[in-house]
């Protein structure tokens, strides 16, 4: 595939660790706007009064998506996605979770979205998970 400009939404899929946030960093630095998916867990965590960590974390997205599908994470995000449009050119989605989101999202923020699969080895990916500080 041949992109001749640049995608309004760039959505970066991958294993916990392998780059995505360093990939979205990257590009947030060029000028697109960031949405971290793992955002709206970590937010609903945190308005509850629980410690963020994989277990509490976990129990909140599982809840989320027996309440919304799968696509749960997409239809909270979707709102703040549709604003940051209306304010920059781009938007990179740090952490889709399934194909149930793309399906939410692609026709809602246009056929110019693109997805990236972000891959590093499995070393690598342990050691970048064991030195985080920020968040599981």
């Amino acid at each position: 595939m041949t992109i001749t400009e640049t995608p309004r939404a760039l959505a970066l899929v991958g294993m916990p660790g392998a780059g995505k946030t360093l990939c979205a960093r990257h590009l947030e630095r060029r000028g697109f706007f960031q949405f971290r998916f793992g955002g709206i867990v970590v937010d609903e965590v945190l308005r509850r009064g629980l410690v963020i960590n994989p277990e509490n974390e976990r129990v909140v997205r599982e809840e989320f998506r027996s309440k919304d599908g799968m696509a749960a994470i997409a239809l909270h995000a979707l709102p703040h996605l549709k604003a940051a449009l209306a304010s920059y050119k781009s938007i990179i989605i740090d952490g889709l979770y399934s194909f149930s989101e793309y399906k939410i999202l692609s026709p809602e923020l246009g056929a110019s979205m693109v997805v990236v699969a972000i891959v590093s080895s499995r070393a690598l990916r342990y050691q970048r998970l064991a030195s985080r500080e920020d968040r599981p």
